[in-house]
């Protein structure tokens, strides 16, 4: 494995914008639903107050696995991507591709179940993943006049609502 190459986080946030991830998770659901993907269930194992998951996924021509450790709440993430061949072709931190990934399946969902001209919309939690998908909201919904963001730690909210309302983006907390 001399030479392997590792993107690290900073290097992937560089060379991936939002609308093409979303367009290759569109890609690989569909592989996956017309059986020419597959996935496994993540799984998990704990002890001693440490946790280490895995979870893995076929989309031709690629396969990999994303693993992963939580302590405190707090995650570490590491992926694998092999080659047709089964030939490791890189390591990826995990923690860039997760915050882009998971509003793209979100934007997903907007895209093919909410009501045409949808003009709010509600976001419940202000953890590592918040701010993207208020990101990803205001990019779906071109019409977009609230969203409400709801938390746990009032101060949390108020941050994220001045963040996104300096970027645009019509927050208020709830």
């Amino acid at each position: 494995m001399n030479g392997l190459l590792h993107l690290d986080d900073a290097t992937i946030a560089e060379l991936l914008d939002p609308a093409p991830v979303t367009e290759s998770v569109r890609a690989a659901f569909a592989a996956w639903g017309h059986g020419e993907a597959a996935t496994t269930p993540r799984v998990r194992a704990a002890a001693g107050g440490l946790m280490a998951s895995a979870m893995a996924a076929v989309v031709p021509p690629y396969s990999g696995g994303k693993v992963y450790a939580t302590r405190k709440g707090a995650f570490t993430f590491v992926i694998a991507l092999f080659d047709a061949e089964g030939m490791l072709v890189c390591t990826l931190d995990g923690d860039t591709i997760t915050r882009l990934r998971t509003p793209a399946v979100s934007a997903l969902a907007i895209r093919e179940l909410a009501v045409p001209g949808s003009a709010t919309a509600a976001l419940i939690g202000t953890g590592r993943q918040a701010w993207s998908h208020l990101e990803m909201l205001g990019r779906e919904l071109s019409g977009l006049t609230q969203v409400a963001v709801c938390g746990r730690r009032e101060t949390a909210v108020v941050e994220l609502v001045d963040r996104a309302r300096a970027a645009g983006i019509p927050a208020v907390p709830v």
